[in-house]
C-alpha cells in the first residue's frame, strides 16, 4: 500500500524557469543558457514522473509505503532528495538521473556523460548518494528518531536510452547503487527481505511523516540572480 504524503508535481526551480523563458526577449543574450538549464530540469522531471508511474505497483503490496516527492531539509545545510519513501523498516532516499546517452562513472569520483563526440561533466551520484544517506541520518538523529533506522540511498537512471559504463575502481558501488528503472521494484522486495523487524511504530512513522512535511523548506532561489538578469529588463516589469 502506498501513499503519496508529498505528490509529486513540477519542483519550484521548474516553474520559475518556465516563467522566466516566456518573459525572456528572445534577443537577450542569456536566453539559450536559460533555456538549456530549462530542458535540463524538464529532464529531470519527467524522470520523476516515470518513478511515480513505477511506484503505483506497490499498490496491492501488504506493506506500507509513505512517499515524499522534492523534500528540502537542514541538517546544519539544506540538502535536497528527490524522493523519499518511508516504511516501518528503513527508509529509502532515491535520487533520479534522467540523462540520454553513455554515461560512466570513472576514477576519482568522476561521471561524464556522452552523446555523439560531445562529453558532458556532471556531479557524480555516488558521492551524491552518500552524502545524502549521511545528512538524512543526522537529520532523524536531531528530531529524536531511533539512530538504528536504516537509511538506503539509490540512484535511478530513470531514461531507457541510457548505457552504463564504469570503471574497475567504482564498479562494485556502481552495481551496489544504480539501478535503471525497472529494476527499481525488484531493489524495494530485496530490501523488504533484508530488512524484516520494524523499527518505528505507526506513532513513529506517523511523526516522522508530519516533521518532514513541517521541515521542508521549498527553494524560491530566483534564476534572475543565477543569470544576472535585471528585473527591470523583463516586459511588463
Amino acid at each position: 500500500m502506498i501513499t503519496y504524503v508529498k505528490p509529486i508535481k513540477p519542483p519550484e526551480q521548474l516553474l520559475m524557469l518556465r516563467s522566466l523563458v516566456r518573459r525572456l526577449p528572445t534577443k537577450n543574450p542569456v536566453i539559450q543558457n536559460v533555456r538549456q538549464k530549462l530542458s535540463h530540469v524538464e529532464a529531470g522531471y519527467t524522470g520523476e514522473k516515470l518513478l511515480g508511474k513505477t511506484f503505483h505497483h506497490l499498490f496491492s503490496d501488504s506493506n506500507r509505503y509513505l512517499i515524499f516527492h522534492n523534500i528540502r531539509l537542514k541538517s546544519g545545510s539544506y540538502f535536497q532528495i528527490d524522493f523519499i519513501v518511508l516504511t516501518a523498516f528503513y527508509a529509502l532516499i532515491l535520487e533520479n538521473k534522467h540523462i540520454n546517452g553513455s554515461v560512466h562513472f570513472g576514477t576519482l569520483h568522476q561521471f561524464s556523460r556522452k552523446i555523439g563526440p560531445k562529453i558532458d561533466i556532471f556531479e557524480n551520484p555516488l558521492d551524491q548518494c552518500l552524502r545524502q544517506e549521511k545528512l538524512f541520518s543526522n537529520f532523524l538523529e536531531t528530531q529524536n528518531f531511533p539512530f538504528t533506522y536504516p537509511v538506503i540511498c539509490r540512484v535511478i537512471l530513470s531514461s531507457h536510452n541510457t548505457k552504463i559504463t564504469a570503471s574497475a575502481e567504482c564498479r562494485e558501488a556502481v552495481f551496489q547503487r544504480v539501478l535503471r528503472l525497472e529494476g527499481l521494484l525488484s531493489e524495494i522486495h530485496a530490501l523488504n527481505g533484508r530488512f524484516t523487524e520494524p523499527i518505528l511504530t505507526s506513532n513513529q512513522i506517523t511523526r516522522l511523516s508530519k516533521t518532514i512535511l513541517h521541515q521542508h523548506t521549498p527553494s524560491w532561489k530566483s534564476p534572475l540572480s543565477t543569470f544576472d538578469i535585471k528585473q527591470k529588463t523583463l516586459p511588463g516589469a
